[in-house]
Parts: C-alpha cells; structure tokens; sequence
C-alpha cells in the first residue's frame, strides 16, 4: 500500500515476539526453543527493500516473559562471539499449502542467512518437511530485548517506525487494548 517507503524503516518493535518450542498446528516438538517472528520481520523488510542499506534496521523486542527475555539475551550474547542463530521450519505435509506460501517457505531467511543441513527424525520426515536457515549473527545483534509490558509501560527515547503486535491484544480486554495502543502509539513516529 506504500505506507512504508524503501529504506525508511530504520526502527521496529515487535510486542511479544513469542517464543516457539512446538508447532501449534500439527505439534512437532522436536527442535530446540526459538523466537520466529523477529527474524520473519526483519527478513521481510529487507527483501522488501525496507530497510537502510548498508546498515539494516534496528529490531527492538518488548516482552514481559523472563523465558523470552532471557532467550533472546543469550543469542545475543552467542552473536557477539559470532554464533548465527538457527530457525527451524517445518512445513506440515498433511496441510494443502497455496504455492505463494511454500515459495514464502523456501525463501525465508534467505535475506539474513543462510540454509544449513538438517535431518528430522524418520517420524518427523513423515509428517512435515523441514529446513533450517542459520541468521547470520550480524542480524541477531540488530535486535535487542526489553522488559515492558505495553498495557503499563512504553519505551521513552527515540522512537520507531514500525511497531507489531501479532497475537497480543487478543489477550486484553477492551480498557488495557485501549491502553496498549496508546502506549505504542506514544512510542512511533508521526506518520509511521
């Protein structure tokens, strides 16, 4: 809709980035803990040529959850000594996927990393395929995690020119959405 000019999105915050250790769908369990949807939101904005070049955006992560917190925390401290971070993603074969979402499948990460080998258990390889992408740590280091709980708190300083809340305000009921939209929008730029 070109709400979002190229190069124009120098600062995100995603409000409850999530914390993934099962497929919600179909409940494959059988890879280790890890937060999606921040390197989704930054793979996208970069393919989408969103984001300043050289440079990239800064990603910053608004939580509650100490689990959530603390595993950012340290892949981040993993990237400092130049340790990616890799997203395991399997696709469900039981599902009728639409093309255009196995073509978004087989290129995610492709902005921010790269594939790495990996074989899924006999039982898992049944049910679902599965690749895996390693974020370079360059990208993990873009992102930042804070302790604020949107209803209450905002961030002060310098402010973002996007903000996402994906499954978030469901959780509230009509006054605390209500204050949570304040909150984020006391926390974007005007126009953003």
């Amino acid at each position: 809709k070109g709400l979002l000019k190229p190069g124009s999105v120098r600062r995100a915050a995603i409000v409850g980035p999530g914390l993934d250790f099962a497929d919600k769908d179909v409940g494959f369990d059988f890879y280790p803990l890890q937060t999606l949807q921040p390197f989704a939101v930054l793979d996208s904005l970069t393919r989408l040529g969103l984001t300043p070049s050289p440079g990239g955006p800064e990603i910053v992560l608004l939580d509650i959850s100490p689990r959530i917190i603390d595993h950012v925390t340290q892949a981040r401290a993993r990237a400092v000594k130049n340790v990616g971070y890799t997203l395991n993603l399997p696709l469900p074969r039981s599902t009728p996927w639409l093309p255009e979402v196995r073509e978004y499948w087989q290129r995610f990460g492709d902005q921010i990393g790269a594939p790495v080998p990996v074989t899924p258990p006999a039982a898992i390889a049944e049910l679902a395929e599965l690749r895996s992408v390693r974020a370079r740590a360059a990208e993990v280091r873009r992102m930042s995690v804070s302790n604020v709980n949107i209803v209450t708190q905002r961030l002060d300083g310098e402010p973002f020119d996007l903000v996402i809340a994906t499954n978030v305000l469901i959780y509230y009921d009509t006054f605390e959405q209500a204050l949570a939209m304040s909150n984020i929008e006391a926390m974007l730029k005007p126009g953003a």
